[in-house]
């Protein structure tokens, strides 16, 4: 399956700071084709057919398992491309 995402590319100081800045941070927009992804928690992990890989970090745990969630379904669902961009996962506050 391929996935486009946008996202955040930084660490949680980055992601910190556009909370409390409105900074617009560093937006990466990525076209790969994904082998495997992780949750680490407060980050993914994807990685390519080719064996590198990159992390995508979250202030909160939520927003990573609702991208997460949300990838596996479209795995499951045959999906050829999935278009997701998660920078407000990335950086919305926890529900509840």
């Amino acid at each position: 399956m391929y996935i486009r995402l946008v996202y955040y590319s930084g660490d949680r100081s980055l992601l910190e700071s556009i909370v409390k800045d409105g900074n617009s941070g560093i937006v990466a927009d990525k076209l790969f084709f994904l082998d495997a992804v992780d949750n680490d928690g407060d980050a993914l992990r994807f990685q390519h057919n080719n064996g590198s890989h990159f992390d995508v970090i979250f202030l909160h745990e939520e927003g990573a398992q609702s991208v997460f969630k949300s990838v596996l379904a479209a795995v499951r669902e045959n999906w050829s491309v999935l278009e997701m961009d998660i920078r407000e996962r990335q950086v919305g506050k926890p529900i509840g």
